[in-house]
Formats: C-alpha cells, sequence, structure tokens
C-alpha cells in the first residue's frame, strides 16, 4: 500500500510555539540589539521643537460695515471693495509661512546657539558653506522642512511650530515667524485699505462733479421758471431735478464717510493674530527618542533572529510532517 505524504500549511499557533523554543535567543538578540540602537542614538544630533499659538482677532476691517450706510444699501460690493475680508483666508497662513517673503528675512535674523553668545544669522546655521542665490535656495528648502502651521478649523487657533538643533533657536524661530506673519497681515491690508482709498477718493471726485452738474440744473430750471403755479409739468420737472440732487448728495455722504474709515484702516497699527502662547525654549528633545529607538532596535533584532532560525530549521522547525494512509 502507497503512503502518502502531506503538509499542512502552519498556523499562528506553529509560530507561537517556534518563538518560544528559540525564545532564549530571540531575547538576548533582542537585549543586544535594542541597547546598540539606544547607544547609536547618542551620535545622532538632537532636534528640539518649539511652538507659538496664535488666535486671529476676527474681522480687521472695518469697512465691512458701512454696507447699510447711506443709499449704497449693497454695502462695499456695490463699489467694487473687498468688504468682510482680511489679508488672507486663516487657511493660507501656512502657505504664507512657508513662502519665500516670510523665509528669506528669517533667515537674515541672527540667533544665539546657547541664548548668552554671539549671535549668528539662521542661514548660517543652515547653511554654513555657500554664497548667493544657490545659498539661499538651499537653505530654504532645508527651513521648509522645518517648520510647521497648523490650524485648528473648530476654534481658530493657530500654532507654528519650529525645530532647529539648539533650544534657543527653535524658541526664536517660532517667535520670529510669528512677528514675521503679522507684519505681512497687517502691510497687506494696509495696502489693501489704500487702494480702497485711492478709488473711494475717484469716487467722491465723480459723485461731486455730478452733484454739482444736478445742482446747475436745478439753479437754471427755477431761474428760467420763478412761478411754476399749475403747471403739472413743470412741477413734475422740478421734482425730478430735486431727486437728483438728493441722490447725488446722499451718494457724496456716503463716500465722505467711507474715505474716513478707510483712511483710519490705512493708518492703525492694530494686530491682526493676537499671541496667545509664545515659543519657549523645550526642555526635552523632540528627536532622537531614545526610548522609541530602544524598542524598534529590539523588535528588528528579534525579528531577524526568528526568521534566520525558521530559514536555518525549514519547514520542520514549524510544522512536522504527518503520515496518511
Amino acid at each position: 500500500m502507497a503512503v502518502a505524504v502531506y503538509r499542512r500549511e502552519p498556523s499562528p499557533v506553529d509560530y507561537a510555539r517556534a518563538a518560544w523554543r528559540f525564545r532564549v535567543s530571540l531575547v538576548v538578540v533582542a537585549l543586544l540589539s535594542g541597547a546598540s540602537f539606544y547607544g547609536l542614538s547618542f551620535l545622532i544630533p538632537p532636534t528640539y521643537r518649539a511652538s507659538a499659538s496664535l488666535i486671529p482677532v476676527g474681522d480687521s476691517n472695518p469697512l465691512a460695515a458701512l454696507g447699510g450706510l447711506g443709499i449704497l444699501g449693497a454695502g462695499l460690493e456695490g463699489l467694487s471693495l473687498r468688504g468682510g475680508q482680511g489679508a488672507a483666508d486663516p487657511a493660507m497662513y501656512s502657505d504664507i509661512v512657508q513662502s519665500r517673503r516670510v523665509l528669506v528675512p528669517l533667515l537674515g535674523m541672527s540667533f544665539s546657539k546657547d541664548g548668552q553668545g554671539r549671535p549668528v544669522p539662521l542661514i548660517a546655521l543652515l547653511e554654513p558653506a555657500g554664497t548667493g542665490e544657490e545659498r539661499v535656495q538651499k537653505a530654504i528648502k532645508r527651513l521648509r522642512r522645518l517648520v510647521s502651521v497648523d490650524l485648528d478649523r473648530r476654534t481658530g487657533l493657530l500654532r507654528i511650530q519650529a525645530r532647529a538643533g539648539e533650544s534657543v533657536v527653535a524658541a526664536g524661530m517660532a517667535n520670529a515667524l510669528c512677528e514675521l506673519l503679522q507684519r505681512y497681515l497687517l502691510q497687506s491690508l494696509t495696502t489693501q485699505a489704500g487702494e480702497n482709498r485711492k478709488f473711494i477718493d475717484g469716487r467722491i471726485a465723480e459723485t461731486q462733479a455730478d452733484l454739482e452738474r444736478a445742482e446747475r440744473d436745478l439753479q437754471t430750471f427755477r431761474e428760467r421758471n420763478v412761478r411754476i403755479g399749475n403747471a403739472p409739468r413743470l412741477e413734475l420737472e422740478e421734482g425730478r431735478l430735486q431727486r437728483a440732487v438728493r441722490q447725488q448728495e446722499e451718494v457724496f455722504l456716503t463716500l465722505q464717510r467711507q474715505r474716513e474709515l478707510a483712511q483710519l484702516e490705512e493708518h492703525k497699527d492694530v494686530p491682526i493674530l493676537s499671541v496667545l502662547d509664545n515659543a519657549v525654549p523645550p526642555v526635552r528633545r523632540d528627536w532622537p527618542k531614545r526610548g522609541l529607538l530602544a524598542m524598534l532596535g529590539a523588535l528588528v533584532g528579534c525579528g531577524a533572529t526568528f526568521a534566520w532560525r525558521l530559514v536555518q530549521g525549514g519547514p520542520r522547525s514549524l510544522v512536522p510532517g504527518r503520515n496518511a494512509a
């Protein structure tokens, strides 16, 4: 009678039993590998992460409140002015912080490694070698990996984080980014307000000319028709001319109010973002995480040893053969 030999697929229980048989070697290798990774972590330069928190003040454009003034019931939309919007959408803050317009001034700022020594430009810390535009581009590329912006859309909280090899430098970078972001937003808002003011000035000149023309037409009509009497046509014409004068007067007064507010907006110095927490030098490093690396080393060593023992022992190390008639 022929005997058929077959083998079944190994199950998780078989792997567990094999690991138990190899437990001594696995534990020894895991300890040695974990200790090696832990020791090697001291060779990795430390990195510190500092963060600063900001809160948007809200709608910083008071021109949005002009919507209900005078006969311009539709508000600034009727004048092609941007009402109800700030200098930038908060969703754009991350792109603004990562832009050259913000990062290039940051590279020119000086920071002290320990907070007491001679300040060194940030570009010298990131790219000690090189000159010209190539050095700037390399520094910006590296800086973008060290800077991040998180926005909580529910609360509006903005958190700017910066990483550096020294805790003092990391905190200085985060605080400097807050200042540069506020400066950019304020400058953008001021520029927008200036453009609005120029537009309003042009509309005031046009409206004043229309008002003077309407007043002259009314004056001419009254000079030619001193006594209207019971002439319905003349009464209607006089009423039409009076309405035209009142309409131009209301437009002119509304634009005057808008110009006053635009001038205030253009010259005000109110921060768009309120700093909730300034960045402070972190006490603990962000990387390397030596405990995590030790655990990773233990897992890698244990897994590699287990796989090697399985390959060395062959199929019988997992599933012994079983005969069936």
